[in-house]
Formats: structure tokens, C-alpha cells, sequence
């Protein structure tokens, strides 16, 4: 069920429109698109932006950036 599924679950705690202390769980495979079974630690430099890109990537719709970021891309880790 979960192969062809994306769940996102973010904190809300943390530093406004920063990736820094927010914890973030990516569920699913999203249809092969995310690979499964690991933990992913992040620089805490890292935006939150990178973040929602990857998540659009992840659904299909390969976007070049989110918000303040317009052109900030994925998350390599989490696309591949």
C-alpha cells in the first residue's frame, strides 16, 4: 500500500522558514521515487525550501524551487 504513497510529517518546531531543529518524516515510497529504510541527517544550514522542492519532486512535478527560493532545487539525498 505504502509503494505508491508519500507521507509527509513535519514538526512545527523550529526556526521560522528554516530547516534547522525541524524533524521531518517522509513515509512511502512514492512510486519508487524515494528509496525506503533510512535516516537522513541534514546540515542545519539547510532550508526548509529544499525540503518542499524534494517533495515535489518526489510527486512528479519537478519544480525549480519553492518560496523565497525560487531556484534552490532538491534535496540531492532525497532525489535521485
Amino acid at each position: 500500500m505504502l509503494d505508491h504513497t508519500l507521507i509527509v510529517a513535519v514538526s512545527h518546531f523550529g526556526r521560522h522558514h528554516s530547516g534547522a531543529r525541524i524533524p521531518a518524516v517522509l513515509i512511502g515510497g512514492a512510486s519508487g521515487r524515494l528509496q525506503t529504510g533510512r535516516y537522513v541527517q541534514l546540515p542545519q544550514s539547510v532550508d526548509n525550501a529544499l525540503l518542499l522542492t524534494s517533495v515535489a519532486h518526489l510527486m512528479g512535478h519537478p519544480i525549480s524551487g519553492f518560496g523565497d527560493l525560487p531556484d534552490c532545487g532538491p534535496l540531492p539525498e532525497l532525489v535521485a
